[in-house]
């Protein structure tokens, strides 16, 4: 019985992948030259001979193909957590917690509050600022029991820089809020220091 059933999950679960990736192409086409309808990219085979695309750097954002990834897309390690005097109240590494950020594609947030989990969207990252969008940040609602890390106070980022490794978020007075490392960048560095 568990054969069959996955037998034919399988297959129609596929159906839909395929179904919604043609229609978020569709949707980011901008091309007039390639008018494709939703029939046309069902048609086995079709996607495969556009030829293979260059993967993504999940550290980095940069132009691809039909649209443009968030300025802040990737995962990254917080450094340094601040207070709202701007005075640093946790560094990452010294106490064997961590505290991770990650930013999709298109701005949405996802990172921790002690033991739950934050979720959110930044708006456009636009010559060094950004903010969220509202509602600023959703969280899970769990009583959590042992130390964790400091949060780090998002609604008030107002711009962020952006140089090398570092990513580092200021409020509107120009104070610092959270330092972090982009943890793929890092990995890569790190690698290549090793060998």
């Amino acid at each position: 019985m568990t054969m069959a059933v996955s037998q034919f999950f399988i297959p129609a679960l596929k159906g839909v992948a395929a179904t919604f990736a043609g229609i978020l192409l569709l949707a980011n086409s901008s091309s007039a030259e390639t008018q494709l309808s939703l029939f046309d990219l069902l048609k086995p085979g079709l996607l495969e001979a556009e030829g293979e695309r260059t993967p993504l750097d999940p550290g980095y954002s940069a132009p691809y193909e039909k649209f443009s990834f968030h300025a802040l897309v990737g995962t990254w390690w917080a450094k340094t957590v601040y207070d709202t005097a701007g005075t640093a109240l946790w560094h990452g590494g010294e106490d064997g917690d961590r505290l991770v950020m990650r930013v999709g594609p298109f701005g949405k947030i996802s990172t921790t509050h002690e033991c739950n989990i934050l979720q959110g969207n930044f708006g456009p990252a636009e010559e060094g600022a950004v903010a969220l969008v509202s509602p600023y940040m959703s969280m899970t609602r769990m009583a959590c029991w042992d130390d964790y890390p400091p949060s780090v106070s998002f609604e008030r980022i107002a711009r962020f820089e952006r140089e090398g490794l570092e990513l580092r978020f200021f409020d509107k007075d120009g104070l610092p809020i959270a330092t972090y490392y982009n943890a793929h960048a890092l990995k890569a560095a790190l690698v290549d220091i090793l060998q």
